[in-house]
């Protein structure tokens, strides 16, 4: 029996929360059943808050090897969450069988 290995993908990016530029990992994982691409579950994940002052925070993520450093002003609180964005093949293919 051999194992489905399922590739996880994770970056870094920077979150605002009021007066903290903040330091968030986001992670994108495919989503498939009976071995077909359905969408990407994507988790983000609050680490640490940077500073408040923008230039400071940009080279401490920098330094976390963060390669989104331009603010994500919709990414905000601590914690984590999870979406899930479905392929446009999916989506399609629902679209098609709901207006049947």
């Amino acid at each position: 029996m051999t194992k489905k290995i399922i590739q996880k993908n994770k970056t870094f990016t920077i979150g605002f929360n009021n007066n903290t530029f903040t330091l968030w990992e986001v992670s994108t994982k495919p989503l498939t059943i009976r071995n077909q691409l359905k969408g990407y579950k994507i988790t983000k994940t609050f680490l640490q808050d940077l500073s408040q002052d923008l230039s400071e925070a940009k080279k401490k993520a920098l330094k976390l090897k963060c390669i989104q450093v331009r603010p994500d002003f919709f990414l905000k609180g601590k914690g984590s969450f999870s979406i899930f964005i479905e392929t446009k093949a999916q989506r399609e293919k629902r679209e098609r069988t709901k207006n049947l």
